[in-house]
């Protein structure tokens, strides 16, 4: 009874501090809906449980770890989140224990290795090269994504806070004649090719939509905003690569615990991303199937939602989106199947839709042809290998 007593007291003393907290950081606190109310949740289990544990448990931190996984979800930069997810990882726990000021979600070898991967000459020079004009520079997108995944990768996408083409012309020049620059001024992109690599440089933007066009209008605008205009939390992480913060994550829709929940979901509402590029939805699709990722469920409602916007897609875009899929190292059947549980694949494949069902003859069950097909596919995939179909 006086254990439970003490653990009444401090709730009510940290919701007080979390109260007192949310009304001095109240942007802090509408980000992060329910982080102040269940603070206290993550300090009593901290304070009642982890530490006089700390060292009965500390030879195996994987029992340490289940006297508080149960409630408490420790992700990016020491934020807690009460929505328990199944995928929790004891390694980012294991680091809890042993961190000595903030709790992280990345342990310090993965901080290491990708500062160490930006640690090459084309990213020194990216570097050298926006700190002469004065400008933020960040990596973006599919490198970090496929760092953080062990995919390597020669697909590079920069975002600067202002002109991406001057940035792309004033780094091709430094590395003089052997490199290739392709200017889109339409698009506002520049692209240098150089010893393999091709770094795409766009300046940092944001974007809205009309009802009948997936063609966005530009603005120009801060990190914050190119990073809410992404399709993913997982395609939304920035590495800053200015000399003064070189290798610093910029990850503000935790997209780093989505990558190891293998989980796809938007930045902002779902409804708006899908509504206004339709082609996000496939994508979503491609992604899930390429990385064996799950859909968010709320993010997989909302694609069945705005299936009807797909029309306005052309067929060229949506064709590529399908043969990615076909390609798919895993399983492509995964595709289909999500495709028709959304509803996408009756308007933009339904002669394959039309497959479905058990035919009777003279009393006689056949199979289903558009699982068979399928099951063929997954069968030409695995003979095959990755990408050789």
């Amino acid at each position: 009874s006086c254990f439970w007593l003490s653990l009444q007291e401090t709730a009510r003393k940290d919701a007080a501090q979390a109260a007192k907290s949310a009304a001095l950081f109240p942007k802090s606190a509408s980000a992060f809906p329910g982080k102040m109310q269940r603070f206290f949740e993550f300090s009593i289990v901290l304070r009642f449980f982890v530490l006089p544990q700390m060292y009965a448990f500390s030879a195996n931190p994987a029992l340490l770890c289940l006297l508080f996984c149960v409630k408490c979800r420790i992700f990016g930069q020491g934020r807690l989140h009460s929505e328990t997810k199944p995928g929790l990882r004891f390694a980012h726990l294991h680091y809890l224990c042993r961190s000595k000021s903030s709790i992280f979600f990345m342990t310090d070898t993965r901080l290491d290795e990708l500062r160490q991967a930006l640690d090459r000459p084309v990213f020194r020079l990216i570097s050298e090269t926006a700190d002469a004009l004065g400008r933020e520079c960040y990596v973006v997108g599919g490198w970090v994504r496929d760092f953080f995944l062990h995919r390597p990768s020669t697909d590079v996408d920069i975002v600067t806070v202002g002109s991406g083409i001057e940035l792309a012309t004033a780094f091709a020049r430094r590395l003089g004649k052997k490199a290739s620059l392709a200017v889109f001024r339409n698009f506002g992109t520049a692209q240098v090719k150089w010893k393999g690599m091709e770094v795409e440089f766009v300046g940092a933007r944001k974007e809205s939509y009309s009802r009948d066009s997936r063609k966005p209008i530009v603005e120009d605008g801060s990190l914050e905003d190119d990073q809410n205009r992404r399709d993913f939390t997982v395609n939304a992480m920035a590495v800053c690569l200015n000399n003064s913060r070189f290798g610093e994550l910029v990850d503000p829709f935790e997209g780093l615990f989505d990558l190891e929940d293998r989980v796809l979901r938007t930045p902002l509402d779902a409804d708006i991303t899908f509504s206004d590029d339709p082609l996000r939805m496939m994508r979503c699709i491609r992604f899930a199937t390429q990385l064996g990722f799950s859909i968010e469920p709320g993010t997989f409602s909302a694609i069945g939602r705005n299936a009807g916007r797909i029309g306005i897609v052309s067929a060229e875009r949506v064709t590529e989106e399908l043969n990615k899929i076909v390609l798919a190292p895993r399983t492509p059947s995964v595709g289909f199947v999500l495709l028709d549980e959304c509803g996408l694949l009756e308007r933009i494949f339904p002669e394959l839709k039309r497959l479905q069902g058990v035919e009777i003859r003279s009393g006689r069950a056949h199979k289903d042809n558009f699982y068979h097909t399928l099951e063929v596919l997954d069968n030409v995939a695995k003979t095959a290998g990755p990408g050789h179909l």
